[in-house]
């Protein structure tokens, strides 16, 4: 007998961890002898911790431990050598994956910042061919102009950058109070240097790399045209050609080793960067197709139309760069809202399959009938009743199997790998499959094993499972069941509704096998009200003590908070990368006004009104604005319609409103940013052309 000396209220490992297969009561190591649990065949697992100094380089030293232990104890020795960040594995991973996303949407809102930052410097480089061709007339070597330009480049992007970590270190403190529902309790800001001095890397030389294609073209002009100034131009905003690629080959290089180690996976990283050039390519070419439709419009536009359709067309690589920034950013927008709202749908309500409202586990053989009997006493039944045997893999093919992979964990491939090689077997049989499952590959297992059978039985393995650890249809599985080996061969793989909450195994034997082994049961129960929940919960607890009750409606609620509350990270990265659209148009909206204030003030002059004016800066914009949005929404929800698809089980859903608020809200802030751009050169008098002539 043991008496209760505490509880634990809060746990923040457990904060993404649903449930375990039983809750945890910690009692004295001393004491576990005589209680009589440890006997030859239990199966249970030792930890011991130790305290490092704060310098030590923990990932080296687990590293050299864990091979020191393997040439000690074999290949296949499972002791394992964790820190305390591998340790909250649960926590750890779950965040994870949502920093490697985030930090893939900040690759795009420094993309989108990069176009501004190219189409900008284009045109500096247009307003400083005379004061070059000053520098080389004078003796200056081409290379030593090309410094100059590359100094103020590096200069701003330093100054940009220690700007940008300024505001990171002032905002970070702040985080915990604004996400407090979101991170664990206890949950602390810490600044890593490695990121901070990214940050700067990325912001002096960055700005390098983001022109380096328009400066590459300086290589062709000759100080003799640079005193003709139109052929200079003409020299830098040329045709394009096929050898200039080679200017762009750094730049891509650079966003691919971003992503890469950002989203710690060569797959992930490289699929991102795909996905991104691609979408950057196809809007491309349907901005470049709408402003040539522009150019085609007839005078039912009245004049001011035409004008704006004239004017978009011309300059056709600043109405492409904001086009990019406005449509990309719409992209994001409305790329997750469609997935989320299926993913929700489907842990909510699964189709083809109803939710349970409780889960029981770790019932005993000889309780089934009493809590059968209970459970029919109050007007319910216990569904989908399955055995679970506790195993270990030993062998595939004859082949021991290894739990632990060679070398250092660099990614989530390799991450997800070692997680499935090192978690434990539950095996269970069945004569029939439940409606959360399917068979995709492979034949059915047969009804009863026959003991006389030269074969040996057969086996149904989840298809994710076996994809992670290498299986195929034919392959001999070991298993180790307390102390006796049993075998199976593995005649199919099915698809598991892990979402439907029923009982479900990544293991199933043919029945005729593992009877006679020590088990426990699972069951659930459905179509329960909250006080059923309640006084179900609480008749179990009193009858049952062993047995364990989970309340799946409280775990789908609970998933789906954190559901909504990753998805507004989420959505606010993406609209962070409408704040740099927006920035990027504000840029490029005032460099054309202040070039074309000659243009708007002799339309003044001619009898224009301010409004007329006005008026041509909000359709150049506005059109603009709305086709991008349009673009990268349509764009969006076929990107997202075949993410679901292909890894998401098909669970895509529109959300509607979201679309069209947001094809509004874009527009509508895309004409505000470029009339505040204008602002001032559209109050500017005429007069001051007129005497400046």
């Amino acid at each position: 007998e043991f008496e209760i000396a505490a509880a634990i209220t809060e746990d923040a490992s457990s904060a993404f961890n649903s449930f375990g297969i039983a809750p945890r009561v910690y009692i004295g190591l001393s004491q576990v002898a005589s209680t009589g649990l440890l006997t030859t065949k239990s199966r249970i697992r030792f930890q011991r911790l130790y305290w490092l100094p704060e310098d030590t380089d923990l990932e080296h030293l687990s590293q050299q431990l864990q091979q020191e232990i393997r040439n000690l104890s074999g290949e296949t020795s499972r002791i394992r050598v964790q820190t305390h960040d591998g340790a909250s594995e649960n926590l750890g991973r779950v965040l994870g994956y949502l920093n490697d996303y985030l930090g893939l949407i900040a690759l795009i809102a420094l993309f989108l910042a990069s176009i501004g930052a190219a189409y900008l410097f284009r045109s500096y480089l247009r307003q400083r061919f005379r004061e070059m061709a000053i520098l080389m007339s004078l003796g200056a070597q081409r290379s030593e102009t090309v410094q100059v330009v590359l100094w103020q480049l590096g200069l701003l992007g330093t100054a940009a950058a220690l700007v940008a970590i300024v505001g990171a270190v002032l905002i970070l403190p702040a985080l915990p109070w604004l996400l407090a529902e979101f991170l664990p309790p206890g949950f602390e800001t810490s600044f890593n240097l490695r990121n901070l001095g990214l940050a700067f890397v990325m912001g002096s030389l960055g700005s390098i790399a983001f022109c380096l294609p328009v400066l590459t073209r300086l290589q062709l002009v000759q100080p003799l045209s640079l005193f003709h100034e139109h052929l200079g131009l003409r020299s830098v905003g040329g045709r394009w050609r096929f050898r200039d690629v080679g200017a762009y080959l750094p730049l891509i290089f650079v966003y691919w080793g971003l992503a890469v180690w950002q989203a710690q996976s060569w797959i992930v990283g490289s699929a991102f960067i795909g996905m991104l050039f691609g979408s950057i390519l196809v809007l491309g070419l349907l901005g470049w197709g709408l402003l040539s439709l522009l150019q085609l419009a007839g005078p039912s536009f009245g004049t001011m139309g035409r004008l704006a359709f004239r004017n978009l067309s011309r300059n056709r690589l600043g109405s492409i760069s904001c086009f990019l920034a406005i449509a990309v950013g719409t992209l994001l927008i409305n790329l997750v809202p469609q997935i989320h709202n299926g993913l929700q749908e489907e842990v909510a309500r699964p189709e083809g399959v109803k939710v349970p409202s409780l889960f029981l586990f770790d019932i005993q053989p000889e309780q089934v009938d009493p809590v059968q009997g209970m459970l029919a006493q109050h007007g319910t039944a216990l569904d989908h009743l399955s055995p679970l045997v506790r195993a270990r893999l030993e062998a595939v093919n004859g082949t021991p199997f290894r739990t632990e992979l060679d070398g250092q964990v660099l990614t989530r491939e390799q991450e997800g790998d070692r997680r499935f090689r090192s978690r434990g077997i539950n095996l269970s049989y069945r004569t029939a499959l439940s409606n959360s499952e399917r068979i995709v590959s492979g034949r059915p297992l047969a009804a009863s094993y026959d003991p006389l059978s030269s074969e040996p039985p057969e086996l149904s393995l989840e298809e994710r499972f076996a994809s992670r650890l290498g299986l195929r249809l034919g392959d001999l599985l070991i298993f180790d069941v307390l102390g006796v080996p049993v075998e199976g061969r593995v005649v199919n793989f099915r698809q598991v509704k892990w979402n439907s909450f029923q009982p479900n195994f990544f293991i199933l034997f043919q029945p005729g096998v593992l009877e006679e082994a020590p088990a426990s049961f699972l069951g659930s129960i459905s179509r329960l009200d909250d006080q059923q929940r309640l006084t179900i919960q609480n008749i179990v607890v009193q009858e049952f003590p062993n047995v364990s009750v989970i309340d799946v409606t409280r775990i789908v609620t609970r998933i789906l908070q954190i559901s909504d509350q990753m998805s507004l990270a989420i959505r606010m990265m993406a609209w962070l990368s409408i704040l740099v659209g927006l920035v990027v148009v504000y840029s490029i909206a005032r460099h054309e006004v202040q070039t074309r204030q000659w243009e708007l003030n002799l339309l003044k002059v001619l009898g224009a009104r301010f409004q007329d004016v006005r008026t041509l800066v909000l359709l150049e914009f506005g059109l603009l604005g709305f086709f991008a949005a349009l673009f990268g929404l349509l764009l969006s929800l076929a990107m997202s319609y075949a993410l679901a698809w292909q890894f998401f089980g098909r669970l895509w859903m529109l959300a509607w409103e979201v679309s069209v608020a947001s094809v509004i809200g874009v527009s509508l802030l895309s004409m505000g940013v470029a009339l505040l751009a204008a602002s001032g050169t559209l109050r500017q008098k005429p007069l001051a052309l007129l005497r400046a002539v």
